[in-house]
């Protein structure tokens, strides 16, 4: 009771922030959490506990669940392998942590008389609920941590301004199925673990800290760096990490090799489905050649400043959180590589990713797990100057009231439409802040392309520069790997392609001649063709390619089913290039004959539609 009584301020910031996220999603009912990303992550549940069919052998069920709801344009979640498995691209860690709340939308769909299918309401149900008690217990073991370090007070201010003050509460609300929010609760763990080790050197604490990093690692393979804080907790210079694994070694040899196992087998759950149905235990899943890690060209300062999605536009706060780290340098130096290490390495993996924005969201929510860390730097940073000057007590009490208000503020625009969620600039920026409602739409060109709008409707927001970059009329002779040769059709020499000559030369060109380093062009293939009979079907392809492997893919249907045959036909495509990860990456068309009659192409003209700032 007298704890209880100590820290009731704490006690009462945790309750009014689990109360909200709670009464939020009772007030909006249950939401699918079986949608986009989301959908990668849970997969595997409904694949071995419904289906039993975690190689996906019955691609039909994954079909007719679209027919059922909406799970994404795409099913870019999981992808067919040379063996005939399909693969699941998004790591199994939020399935294992979710699975026995999984189970209980299993069995109540049993008896409600909902579909046992894996996608149905109890299962939805069960995994928003499921996610809301971790996210409630990770701000409990938050609290914990916070009071393992300061006052009840200063305690109570950090929960509140991490929670009103960045976008973390738009991750538990909105986003809650995403792994963002489970993540952050595991870091908590991690956090109070390595404490109690630290503490009373007991056995268990160490084989928790692998049991957590391990599910860690699964839920995110870049969460590795989680290991930092354990391994540099009380190293006050850094090359004191040596004498510290040599003392860990020599007194508690039997601990770390437990910890060491606990961990392996915990990421051998990962590595195991990798190797039933890959057929290797190490596995890149996520290998999208139009995404993916670039560790050796990070987006750092586009994650912490840009307008599209910078983390100090849109979490000013965050500013103070960085700063915190010079006090903890300075004061606390037991905790500063553990705490900074961290820091530093999961920023540039989270910059290093090519989509450094992370699709349709508020601010950096791949930084939101990170707050577990960055809510002790805060607490370090609040209690140096509330010790200090009258001044910098003053200018702190100004400062992050209105910073958080700034947050508050720029969260419910982005809910409410008037800041965008992935297409943010500068310009677009200065004309919606502080703005209530959305700027009128002929302020729509400011912002990054609309990727759903069709050439005509993109030239209406913004000017290009049009030059063409490459020809072909085909009137000398043509060869392609011997494989074929230019062929005339009434008189013109042109392409021609057939049953035996499936495909033409691809033309490559590189990315920068295109675009010069913009977010995108358009590109016009111009060309005519000759069909030959109804039997006569083709493609054109057009697609980005960066080592070997392409991205950006486009195949465009033409056949004498839906085509007037035996006359010469002009045809101009539009194609807008995707987010690219590198200007060397190539621009590539080429033509593919898929049908039992001739064609013909000739007079093939290439167009660059390169945007003007």
């Amino acid at each position: 009771m007298k704890r209880l009584a100590v820290n009731k301020w704490s006690l009462l910031s945790v309750v009014s922030i689990i109360g909200y996220i709670i009464y939020w999603h009772l007030q909006k009912g249950v939401t699918n959490p079986f949608v986009w990303d989301s959908f990668g992550y849970y997969l595997y549940l409904p694949q071995t506990i419904v289906n039993n069919d975690l190689a996906i052998q019955d691609f039909s069920i994954i079909e007719q669940l679209q027919e059922k709801q909406f799970v994404s344009d795409t099913f870019y979640q999981i992808y067919k392998i040379e063996n005939g498995n399909w693969i699941i691209r998004y790591p199994l860690g939020l399935s294992v942590l979710l699975s026995p709340f999984y189970m209980i939308g299993h069995w109540l769909s049993g008896f409600t008389g909902y579909d046992s299918d894996g996608f149905s309401t109890p299962y939805q149900l069960a995994i928003v609920t499921g996610c809301m008690f971790y996210v409630s217990a990770g701000i409990i073991m938050l609290r914990k941590i916070l009071l393992h370090f300061f006052t009840d007070h200063i305690s109570a201010l950090v929960l509140l301004i991490l929670f009103l003050g960045t976008n973390i509460i738009n991750q538990m609300t909105i986003s809650i199925s995403m792994s963002h929010g489970l993540i952050f609760f595991l870091y908590t763990l991690i956090i109070w673990y390595t404490i109690k080790w630290h503490k009373l050197k007991k056995r268990k604490y160490l084989i928790l800290l692998g049991v957590v990093i391990g599910l860690a690692v699964i839920c995110r393979p870049t969460e590795i760096v989680a290991i930092f804080i354990p391994l540099f907790w009380e190293v006050k210079k850094i090359k004191g990490v040596v004498a510290k694994v040599k003392n860990l070694w020599i007194e508690h040899k039997t601990s770390l090799i437990l910890a060491t196992l606990s961990f392996i087998s915990i990421v051998m759950i990962q590595m195991l489905y990798w190797k039933i149905y890959v057929g290797h235990f190490i596995y890149n899943s996520y290998n999208n050649p139009g995404e993916g890690l670039d560790l050796f060209s990070p987006h750092t300062l586009d994650v912490l400043f840009s307008f599209r999605k910078g983390w100090f536009i849109y979490t000013p706060i965050a500013v103070l959180f960085v700063l915190g780290f010079i006090v903890v340098k300075k004061k606390y130096p037991q905790y500063f590589w553990s705490l900074f290490l961290y820091f530093i390495f999961n920023l540039w993996f989270v910059s290093s990713w090519t989509c450094w924005w992370y699709a349709s969201s508020f601010s950096q929510r791949a930084l939101v797990q990170s707050y577990a860390v960055l809510a002790v730097v805060f607490g370090f940073l609040l209690v140096y100057v509330l010790h200090k000057s009258n001044k910098l007590k003053y200018a702190i009490t100004i400062i992050v009231p209105l910073l958080v208000a700034l947050n508050i503020f720029q969260m419910w625009q982005f809910r409410n439409g008037i800041i965008h969620g992935s297409r943010m600039t500068f310009d677009y920026y200065k004309a919606s802040f502080l703005q209530t409602k959305k700027p009128d739409s002929k302020y729509d060109k400011l912002l990054v392309i609309d990727r759903s709008k069709s050439f005509e409707e993109s030239k209406k927001d913004r000017n290009y520069v049009v030059s063409t970059i490459h020809t072909n009329d085909f009137e000398k002779e043509y060869i392609d790997d011997d494989l074929y040769s230019a062929n005339s059709i009434k008189g013109n020499f042109s392409l021609k392609m057939s049953k035996e000559n499936v495909f033409s030369k691809a033309w490559k060109i590189p990315y920068k001649e295109i675009s010069g380093g913009k977010d995108h062009s358009w590109v016009k293939v111009k060309f005519n063709y000759y069909l030959t009979g109804k039997e006569a079907s083709f493609r054109l392809v057009n697609s980005i390619e960066r080592g070997g492997k392409v991205y950006g893919y486009m195949a465009y249907p033409f056949t004498g089913k839906e085509s007037e045959t035996n006359k010469w036909i002009t045809k101009e495509i539009y194609y807008l290039t995707p987010h690219i990860r590198d200007v060397n990456d190539l621009f590539s068309t080429y033509f593919w004959s898929v049908g039992n009659d001739e064609v013909y192409i000739d007079n093939l003209i290439i167009k660059r539609f390169k945007p003007i700032e």
